[in-house]
């Protein structure tokens, strides 16, 4: 059968059946373990490039005109997708593919099916070779051999299709060359092997359209250049794990700016924070070095100047203060690649409420240190007890309030540690201090000698003292887990962010987990700033609206549902309408989203009743829940500030309930609770129409 070859013919198909298992073999690396989208479409590039080339060289060794005409309409059924897939790999590698419309994708995917519909239609219609009886076959020498191949004119059909073609290839070409302006060095060198990998098939094919003295098409043989240059950027570049696909839908959407550069500190990318702080657009940026587009804030250019001066391999930190308001910190991690520095990663970070939240802090820490100092004083001087007692030890004198509490005569029958006190002074001649509990009560002992009198024994009750002390390091230490908690979940995602093999999805929870930190964190300085603000009674600008609380409180069950269908709870809401009262709708919300949250917190099963009546020329908002309860010991406390019911609380600061309650009496309201442990709580909240 194969008798006929001749050497041209054995090493022209030879050839593609190498380029055709060549590509066979990126198509099944390739699609193995695609990773991305454009993985997928560069496998079947090397799966209908497989084809065009078995079905090629079939058709050069066939021997009569219908088994080559046979082979030489099937290989289109790879060629003809190879140019529109090409197009769609560019576009997806440069992230441009989500930005069509999915019409606009079903228009540039058609051509190649309808082209390939006249091709297996040609038989009866000849759209494609034109009429009967082409194609046929003609003598031809090359290279001294002489052997018959195929020929045959070709219709407008099918040279609109190379054009459509040729369209297509320099269209993907373009993309990659608007890509590489924006791309770092380790992108450019994969971009021009990909472009010339495509580029010389089309050129071949170019030739033979015009007139080429090989007998058969030039392009597909380029295709074993093309697999070659195809699997070089694949796997020594590692092509589709480096490509940045999250860059636009992550970067565009945190608030924090990122300013990507290379090793010479160009900027190689810019999301639009960063733009809006530096007041330029990402086109005056991208491409220049950041030495001649540094903002005009002395500030923010000189901590720019600063971090440059940095070694590049090292991780640079510092806070700006833009202004007694704002404050950002700049923050610059190295890049690496093969072990090499090509660049770093520049993020500006709004911190303004979390130094304003530390602020806060501080300011309770020393209102809490100075009063601790004041009452020290005061216990130092302090005459609430006081007892004389002689040289032997024997009671003089001593106030009611003294007597009170030691109704003795002696200092023998004191307790032990107050007489091991006196006997101290007595023998060294100078003056002690000790604690002693007494009835359940503290008190500071003062034991001060008196030359030529004998010994005065001071007591200060220091009860509320001691609950102070333990409160504030109770206080400090709680405030201390919940603001560390949420800063260190988002600094350990945003540093696992950086990592460059984390798929779409796992940079979307790593981002949700992020705001769920920075929303906590703003919550929690919002009551602080909230509580402190009503407490002081400092007014704000902020002018008194209609207050509807039946929208109120739907609206903010309605955001909070989520939380409460995770725990199976169900939520019940009877808001009937009512005539507006004035206030400041945020407070009402913020009361809201407290009371909610409490239910929610201490509710492991049931239900949650929200219900707002009118009575007496009064809006009742009540709250209901089947949670735990509240135990009587801790009814008449629970509206205190930083109080926690000690028995089965979450952990906490213990201003939510505190809170609320400043707010309804901000808004001339009262608020009761009643609760049965075991069984629920009920909040009822009064507000004056």
């Amino acid at each position: 059968m194969f008798a006929h070859l001749t050497p041209v013919q054995i090493a022209a198909a030879f050839s593609l059946f190498l380029a055709g298992g060549l590509n066979a073999y990126l198509g099944w690396r390739t699609l193995r373990k695609p990773r991305r989208p454009e993985g997928r479409t560069l496998g079947y590039i090397f799966i209908t490039l497989t084809w065009w080339a078995l079905f090629y060289g079939l058709h050069i060794i066939m021997p009569t005109r219908d088994s080559q005409y046979a082979f030489n309409i099937l290989k289109y059924l790879g060629a003809v997708f190879v140019p529109a897939l090409w197009l769609v790999f560019c576009a997806q590698y440069t992230q441009q593919w989500e930005k069509i419309s999915p019409r606009t994708r079903r228009l540039l995917l058609l051509p190649p099916f309808l082209a390939l519909a006249v091709v297996l239609t040609d038989p009866l219609l000849h759209g494609w070779w034109g009429g009967h009886p082409q194609p046929y076959l003609e003598s031809t020498s090359y290279l001294g051999y002489t052997f018959e191949v195929l020929k045959g004119g070709h219709t407008l059909l099918y040279y609109l299709h190379v054009f459509v073609s040729y369209v297509y290839v320099l269209g993907g070409i373009v993309l990659l060359s608007r890509f590489q302006r924006m791309a770092s060095p380790i992108y450019r060198s994969q971009i021009r092997e990909m472009s010339l990998a495509i580029l010389l098939p089309t050129l071949a094919n170019l030739v033979t359209q015009v007139k080429s003295p090989f007998p058969w098409g030039l392009d597909t043989f380029l295709f074993t250049v093309t697999a070659g240059f195809m699997g070089w950027a694949i796997f020594r570049h590692r092509l589709l794990e480096l490509i940045p696909i999250a860059r636009r839908t992550v970067l565009e959407q945190i608030p924090e700016g990122v300013i990507t550069l290379d090793e010479k500190d160009t900027i190689l990318d810019i999301n639009q924070s960063a733009c809006d702080l530096l007041q330029v657009s990402s086109q005056d940026l991208i491409g220049r070095a950041l030495t001649s587009t540094l903002p005009v804030t002395p500030l923010l250019s000189n901590a720019i100047w600063d971090m440059l001066k940095h070694p590049a391999g090292e991780q640079f930190s510092q806070e700006i203060h833009l202004s007694t308001q704002r404050t950002y910190l700049l923050h610059a991690t190295p890049l690496h690649y093969s072990g090499h520095v090509v660049g770093r990663i520049m993020l500006l970070q709004d911190i303004s409420e979390q130094i304003n939240a530390r602020k806060q802090i501080e300011i309770l820490y020393e209102q809490a240190e100075q009063e601790r100092q004041r009452l020290h004083v005061t216990l130092q001087n302090a005459s609430d007890g006081i007892l004389l007692l002689d040289d032997d030890g024997v009671v003089i004198s001593g106030n009611p309030a003294a007597k009170s509490l030691l109704p003795y005569d002696s200092i023998i029958q004191f307790p032990e540690p107050l007489k091991k006190g006196w006997d101290k002074v007595h023998a060294a001649g100078q003056a002690a201090h000790l604690e002693l509990v007494i009835e359940q009560q503290t008190f500071h002992i003062g034991i001060s000698p008196v030359p030529k009198f004998g010994t005065v024994v001071t007591l200060h009750d220091i009860t509320p003292l001691t609950e102070v002390l333990r409160l504030n390091n109770e206080l400090i230490s709680i405030l201390s887990h919940d603001l560390r908690a949420p800063l260190s979940s988002i600094s350990g995602y945003a540093q696992l962010a950086q990592m460059d093999n984390l798929s779409r999805q796992e940079y979307m929870q790593i981002f949700q987990r992020i705001d769920s930190s920075a929303r906590r964190l703003a919550n929690f300085a919002s009551d602080i700033l909230t509580i402190s603000r009503l407490e002081s009674g400092i007014e704000t600008d902020t002018q008194d609206t209609p207050v509807l609380m039946n929208k109120i409180a739907q609206y903010i069950a309605q955001d909070m549902e989520g939380a409460a269908r995770a725990k199976g709870l169900i939520f019940r809401i009877d808001a009937q309408p009512h005539p507006p009262f004035y206030g400041e709708t945020h407070l009402i919300e913020q009361m809201w989203r407290n009371l909610i949250d409490n239910a929610i917190k201490y509710t492991e099963a049931g239900f949650i009743s929200i219900s707002i009546t009118t009575e007496d020329n009064e809006i009742v908002a009540q709250i209901t829940d089947t949670g735990r309860g509240i135990a009587p010991e801790d009814l008449p406390h629970i509206f205190e500030k930083f109080y926690r019911p000690q028995q089965n609380s979450p952990h906490g600061v213990g201003l939510g309930l505190s809170l609320v309650k400043n707010i309804v009496e901000k808004h001339h309201g009262s608020i009761t609770v009643t609760s049965t442990p075991g069984q629920g709580t009920t909040f009822t909240m009064r507000f004056p129409l």
